[in-house]
């Protein structure tokens, strides 16, 4: 899947994606070889080596870049720093119980994010951890919502798991502030047109699990193909319900289970897909 070429510099690790368009426009990257001038030209990060000439830059920037590169995507040869599909590199897979707060990216600038989860302190496990290198969030989950994230650095897995056309599932606990009505049940579990701030969106019918009604509040458990920005709370909304609380709890095959909140641990391929 192809990306703006600036991005997959800053997802590598080796600077921000706003240093990486200077260096882009300074005609310092090339891609298959051939330097790239546009910032909106693409590349795809799983087919393309994409290599970042650092002789231009100050000493203190280089140094960061060399200093970030054991926990990143790239290696550093004669002052390039170069991102290489076909280099081999271990594939890591981690699952981690976002609290609310923290937003699902890799750019800081928006808030706390995911990343800063991964710490020594905050791991789960038998043995001492070694931190891993650069992984990406596969999806997104707001900043007001809690529950599973999955990390990883294996890009075929995460198109697999994202992209709609595998219709993997995803599943949530839902609170809402009032009991739910059977007719907006049977609205829930079919298509929908969703038409808001955040724009206008037909989304499929989603799969109730279960619904809890208790002091005179609704919990429901759903399950999504799709992804849609905000989806939940949105659908939720347009029939006049807010919703309270929100916690992911399976992707796929993976489920968050009895994993602290604010901790992580490594988890194998095979226990997601």
């Amino acid at each position: 899947m192809e990306e703006r070429i600036q991005k997959i510099i800053g997802n590598a690790g080796i600077t921000s994606r706003r240093k990486a368009e200077k260096l882009i426009e300074n005609g310092l990257v090339k891609v298959n070889g051939k330097t790239a001038t546009k910032l909106g030209s693409k590349a795809d990060p799983n087919q393309d080596r994409i290599s970042v000439n650092l002789e231009s830059l100050d000493e203190e920037r280089k140094n960061k870049i060399k200093q970030r590169k054991e926990q990143g995507n790239y290696y550093i040869k004669n002052n390039t720093a170069i991102i290489d599909p076909n280099q081999e590199q271990e594939l890591v897979y981690i699952a981690l119980n976002k609290p609310t707060g923290y937003i699902t990216s890799t750019d800081p600038s928006q808030g706390k994010t995911v990343l800063s989860i991964l710490k020594k302190d905050n791991f789960i496990g038998s043995c001492e951890p070694k931190l891993p290198p650069r992984v990406y969030p596969v999806g997104r989950l707001d900043k007001d919502s809690e529950g599973l994230i999955l990390l990883t650095n294996d890009g075929e897995l995460t198109n697999k798991l994202t992209h709609p056309k595998f219709e993997h599932e995803k599943e949530y606990q839902v609170l809402i502030d009032k009991e739910i009505k059977d007719k907006d049940i049977e609205k829930l579990k079919s298509q929908m047109i969703l038409d808001d701030k955040n724009g206008r969106d037909k989304i499929k019918g989603i799969e109730i699990k279960n619904i809890q009604n208790r002091n005179g509040k609704s919990e429901l458990t759903l399950v999504l193909t799709e992804g849609k920005y905000r989806q939940i709370r949105r659908m939720f909304g347009q029939l006049n319900y807010n919703v309270e609380n929100l916690k992911r709890t399976r992707v796929s095959n993976l489920f968050l289970g009895l994993l602290p909140e604010g901790q992580w641990k490594f988890v194998d391929k095979k226990d997601i897909i």
